[in-house]
């Protein structure tokens, strides 16, 4: 690797152009209601939108074309002033879909988006507020007031899941002086991750003889065990001994066995007596996730190979020139993985502290590297090398100005790795 790689690791952050076609590309058809619906009927739904839905139509795209347009305003993610309500509100009803826009995990802000829409089409579009509460410890609350982009009732709200799997959030429409106000409890699916866990297994763990062919298989879970769902079961396995790569890349496979969920198996002959250190590392195909490598497994072989018989006839002995010493060519450095992490992710406002952390690792055998890294915000420098502890290290970036900030680090290197820089997050900064 050459100074100034990228480290596979994996942002936080998402763009607006990746939230768009996400969320262009897969949300359900909104629900139209027949000429004999009567104005009491209701249904409040949202939905968690799968990465690999087929592409869809409807006011889905003005929706993720309004969600796009927040972003790009800086506007999702807090709350508007509610509008000023009648005294009393209507009778009206209304149906709710919505869907999640943004990749999320447990223990990170999931963004949704959403309309609120008439029965009865004639009464024109409702209007007042949506607040979406997460039935999490305490409650985390979002409120936002519903706009109009094309069409009227839409809204981008935040939920807060705490947990891995069904997750329930309660729905709250404030009604108008036309329509009625609703309550619904809704369930949506948070899958597991980032972080990724990988193990490996080998068909023989006792001392093998030159010239056996042993197998080995890797599989990577969530870094809890579990089965990684979607676009996380995803990516490619490279095979070291002794910190050398062999062979290509294996492209993982899922499957339902236990120990075989998310795997790939490669073959090796050995040809040499020895102690052969075997590891696999795991990358993700989605950036979201974090790339993992497994505990060695350490392979003993025994014996000489067979030598190739040699010519029976006895050259001329000819004079032996006096060897001249050859320098032992330099060692090459080694190819290093990490990930960049910030805290807190997305938008911020102005003033707000956001802490960096960048974890350094051995790409073939995981351990932690020792070194420097220096962190930037776009192409400038911020305060000075940081040494790494344990491969990490960690700075706080202090009185960011409103706007975009790219924020990266660079892994200085040193005479066994290379340096490299690792994958930029950007987090936005609101006045």
């Amino acid at each position: 690797m050459s100074e100034g790689a990228t480290i596979a690791s994996a942002p936080i952050g998402i763009s607006c152009a990746s939230v768009t076609t996400a969320a262009a590309a897969t949300l359900a058809p909104l629900p139209r209601p027949a000429a004999t619906l009567q104005l009491h009927r209701s249904e409040v739904r949202l939905l968690v939108i799968p990465d690999t839905a087929p592409a869809r139509t409807g006011w889905h795209r003005r929706a993720a074309a309004a969600v796009a347009l927040l972003l790009s305003a800086g506007l999702v993610g807090f709350a508007a002033a509610p509008p000023a309500l009648a005294a009393t509100t209507g009778t009206a009803d209304v149906t709710i879909t919505g869907g999640g826009a943004d990749f999320y995990f447990a223990n990170v802000p999931a963004m949704f988006i959403g309309q609120v829409s008439p029965v009865e089409r004639s009464l024109g579009w409702p209007t007042g507020t949506v607040r979406v509460i997460s039935n999490e410890p305490g409650n985390p609350t979002d409120e936002t007031e519903l706009f109009f982009q094309g069409e009227g009732g839409l809204f981008s709200s935040w939920a807060y899941p705490t947990e891995v799997g069904v997750r329930q959030v309660t729905v709250e429409y404030s009604g108008d002086a036309t329509f009625a106000p609703k309550t619904q409890v809704l369930d949506y699916r948070v899958p597991p991750g980032p972080l990724t866990k990988t193990t490996l297994t080998a068909s023989s763990t006792g001392p093998v003889a030159v010239g056996q062919t042993v197998t080995f298989t890797s599989n990577t879970t969530d870094d809890e065990g579990r089965t990684l769902e979607a676009g996380g079961a995803t990516g490619r396995v490279s095979f070291f001994d002794n910190g050398v790569l062999f062979g290509d890349q294996i492209e993982v496979t899922s499957g339902t066995v236990p120990g075989k969920t998310l795997y790939a198996t490669k073959s090796r002959t050995f040809t040499s007596a020895g102690v052969h250190t075997i590891t696999a590392l795991f990358e993700p195909g989605y950036t979201f996730y974090y790339e993992s490598t497994s505990a060695p497994v350490v392979i003993t072989v025994t014996g000489t190979p067979t030598p190739k018989p040699t010519a029976t006839a006895t050259p001329k002995p000819t004079a032996t020139p006096k060897p001249t010493a050859t320098p032992a060519p330099p060692a090459t450095p080694a190819a290093v993985g990490g990930s960049f992490t910030v805290t807190p992710r997305g938008t911020v406002k102005a003033g707000a502290t956001v802490r960096a952390t960048a974890e350094i690792h051995a790409r073939a055998t995981g351990s932690a590297v020792t070194g420097s890294v220096q962190f930037y915000d776009g192409k400038f420098k911020v305060g000075k090398p940081v040494a790494l502890v344990k491969g990490q290290a960690s700075v706080k970036y202090t009185n960011l100005t409103a706007g975009q900030h790219v924020l990266k680090a660079k892994y200085l290197g040193t005479g066994a790795f290379v340096a490299a820089f690792t994958r930029n997050v950007t987090v936005t900064v609101r006045k």
